[in-house]
């Protein structure tokens, strides 16, 4: 998918691009081909202008055809390339004043302002592998960023009523990392995270064990265990959310936290 896709962005950006950086599951050899994206940041000299978005999706309206539809060269899983186009400005400090693009799924806008939310500045910072051209800085997240971005996630774990199977099993695989993350100080792949506290033999194990076996498995293979998962979440996400804000709250003790792989 990346050899197909590059070199038209290359030929629509031009002089403009800087450098195609990945991050994400691909950088932590986490790629699971039925159920993971890929994640690309795309950084140019300046914004991306409205007429090079239009140009930019159609090459995304394509890709889905291509890889959704069709499911040219074996691709498995229901994402494609996640990427983001900013200036490199936006790289190495957040502001408000500058417009991005946004593509990927069923998204292709302009936007205004950061498109990043701390934990991926933070994956772009430690763990971003430039895949063609220049070698980009990214600004690194504060703790204080990055533990009121968990405090907004652990809170929307409260909508599990309302959400798909494919969205139970996802934050699974983000509730093992945050554990791993913000109780150990370690950022581990979901695989792995989900792998450490099955074999801690937790409360959660068997939840965590489904959610490893579906993301293994696909995203097509959520939908049949659906009812399973709600039971789990009926079960223990109080309690989790719980526990999860309570790590969280101990870090913040320590403003000198700097979670590494």
């Amino acid at each position: 998918m990346i050899e197909w896709w590059l070199p038209q962005v290359r030929e629509i950006l031009d002089e403009q691009l800087l450098s195609v950086v990945l991050y994400g599951s691909v950088t932590l050899g986490d790629f699971q081909p039925g159920w993971s994206d890929i994640d690309v940041c795309v950084v140019l000299v300046e914004s991306v202008t409205e007429d090079t978005g239009e140009r930019l999706g159609r090459v995304y309206d394509l890709m889905r055809r291509r890889y959704l539809e069709e499911r040219r060269g074996g691709w498995m899983s229901g994402q494609v390339l996640e990427s983001h186009y900013i200036p490199a400005a936006l790289a190495s400090a957040t502001r408000g004043d500058l417009e991005c693009y946004i593509a990927g799924g069923k998204t292709g806008k302009l936007q205004r302002g950061d498109p990043f939310q701390p934990f991926d500045r933070y994956m772009l910072a430690k763990h971003g592998q430039t895949f063609f051209g220049q070698t980009v800085r990214f600004m690194q997240p504060t703790a204080a960023q990055l533990r009121e971005q968990a405090e907004i996630d652990v809170s929307s774990l409260m909508s599990w009523k309302s959400q798909s199977a494919v969205w139970l099993a996802a934050m699974l695989h983000w509730m093992a990392r945050s554990l791993v993350f913000w109780r150990d100080g370690r950022l581990l792949s979901k695989t792995a995270a989900l792998q450490h506290e099955i074999s801690r033999d937790c409360m959660w194990e068997e939840a965590f064990d489904l959610a490893l076996s579906i993301r293994r498995e696909g995203s097509d293979s959520a939908a049949m265990h659906k009812k399973e998962l709600q039971e789990y979440y009926a079960h223990f996400s109080e309690r989790l959310s719980s526990e999860l804000r309570r790590f969280i709250a101990m870090s913040s003790h320590s403003n000198s936290m700097k979670p590494e792989s």
